[in-house]
C-alpha cells in the first residue's frame, strides 16, 4: 500500500512538472491565478498536508480543516510573489520531497490509523489525506493543459 501511494504521489507531480514545459509562469489558468501562483499554492499545500498528517497521527484534528482555504491558498500565492518562475519550480520539487520523505519514514500500519476525526462525509487518515494530494496534482495537470490548449 506505501509504496502505491509512494508511486501515485510521484505519478501525479511527474505529470504536473511535464505539463509546464514550455510554459511561462504567466500563462492565466483562472481568471485570478497565473501557472506561477498555481504552482505556489500546489507547494502550500504539500507543507501543509505534512503538517496535517503529523497532526491526525498524534489524535489532532488537521489544522487546515477549520481555516478558510480560499485565504490560506491566497497566503501561499503572496509568499512566492517575488520568486522568479524557475524558483517555484525548483521549491514544487523541494516540497514534493519533503512529502515523500514524511511517507517514506511512516511505518505503512499508520497510514490507516483513524483518530475519529472527518472532514464532511469522509474518514480523515494520513491516507486519505494522501489520497487528496494525488487527486490535487491531477486535477491541476487538467487545468494547465486545458489553460495551455487555449492559447
Amino acid at each position: 500500500m506505501k509504496q502505491g501511494i509512494v508511486d501515485d504521489l510521484k505519478k501525479a507531480r511527474k505529470e504536473l512538472l511535464s505539463v509546464t514545459e514550455g510554459l511561462t509562469g504567466d500563462l492565466r489558468i483562472t481568471k485570478k491565478w497565473s501557472l506561477k501562483d498555481v504552482l505556489s499554492h500546489i507547494i502550500g499545500w504539500d507543507y501543509h498536508t505534512v503538517r496535517a498528517i503529523e497532526e491526525c497521527l498524534k489524535g489532532k484534528r488537521p489544522f487546515y480543516f477549520d481555516l478558510n482555504w480560499d485565504v490560506l491558498n491566497e497566503e501561499e500565492v503572496q509568499k512566492r510573489r517575488k520568486l522568479s518562475f524557475n524558483d517555484v519550480l525548483k521549491e514544487l520539487e523541494q516540497s514534493h520531497e519533503v512529502l515523500l520523505d514524511l511517507v517514506s519514514n511512516l511505518p505503512e500500519d499508520r497510514l490507516t490509523e483513524y483518530h475519529g476525526h472527518r472532514w464532511k462525509r469522509y474518514k480523515i487518515t494520513p491516507q486519505s489525506m494522501l489520497q487528496a494530494a494525488i487527486d490535487h496534482d491531477f486535477f491541476h495537470v487538467q487545468k494547465i493543459q486545458e489553460a495551455a490548449n487555449q492559447q
